[in-house]
């Protein structure tokens, strides 16, 4: 799941993530880290069209339960005037 953003910004994260992580993989902690990681980029990326540059992203990856949930703080917007 993903929480702290708006249902627009939820849909373009959805659309910019490339990773899931298989079944399988959330067993193993080298590649969560290596998922966590390029998830976090691809969040940031998906936000950035919105305006905000410095996000405070935590993902929660549950082994047993074979799910990750996303929270996100989308910090301040970067406006131009």
């Amino acid at each position: 799941t993903i929480s702290g953003v708006s249902k627009t910004i939820e849909e373009n994260i959805r659309a910019n993530l490339t990773l899931t992580p298989e079944q399988s993989e959330l067993d193993d902690k080298a590649k969560i880290q290596q998922y966590e990681e390029r998830a976090i980029q691809e969040i940031t990326q998906g936000i950035q069209p919105f305006g905000y540059y410095s996000p405070k992203v935590t993902l929660q990856t549950d082994p047993q339960k074979k799910t990750v949930d996303i929270q996100i703080d989308l910090g301040t917007p970067v406006r131009i005037k």
